[in-house]
């Protein structure tokens, strides 16, 4: 009974050891003092403005309105080099992102529960095939919603049923 018992514990183990647990904006702004200089993964809407080629303001925040309005429901994102070039894509998109959380409450007009440093992974956070009739902004959303409806009309055109891959 104990053999089977860690048996089927087995892979719920392994799969908590490589994915690590996502941290919501609550648990940042209840413990982020215990959070500072933690690895952590982060669900929220990317805001990636570049006013100029000096300057970029990118937030990812608990909500949209978040990011259009002054609220600290936000984390202001450095990148590393290898990814900052391609973040523009992602403006106004639903996103994971997995980086350093630092914690430094801002005290000025654009305030945030502090930083997300040395981000390494950036993915779509989408749940929903139709994700682009509630947010028709995201520009790499709407690229793979584009391919997949070529596909379908392609599977139309060979009268393959989609649903039973």
């Amino acid at each position: 009974m104990r053999v089977l018992i860690f048996l089927f514990m087995l892979p719920i183990y392994a799969i908590a050891e490589t994915m690590p647990l996502l941290t919501s904006f609550y648990e940042i702004s209840l413990s982020g003092k215990h959070l500072h200089n933690q690895r952590i993964e982060v669900v929220g809407f990317l805001s990636a403005i570049k006013p100029n080629e000096e300057t970029s303001l990118i937030y990812l925040c608990a909500t949209e309105d978040a990011c259009f309005s002054v609220s600290k429901d936000r984390l202001a994102i450095r990148f590393t080099d290898e990814i900052m070039g391609e973040i523009y894509a992602y403006d106004k998109c639903h996103v994971a992102l997995t980086g350093i959380y630092k914690f430094e409450p801002s005290t000025n007009i654009s305030r945030s529960f502090g930083e997300l440093v040395e981000v390494t992974y950036v993915a779509l956070a989408v749940s929903r095939n139709d994700y682009s009739d509630f947010n028709n902004k995201c520009a790499v959303w709407n690229d793979i919603s584009q391919d997949i409806n070529i596909s379908e009309q392609s599977a139309d055109k060979f009268n393959i049923n989609m649903d039973k891959r």
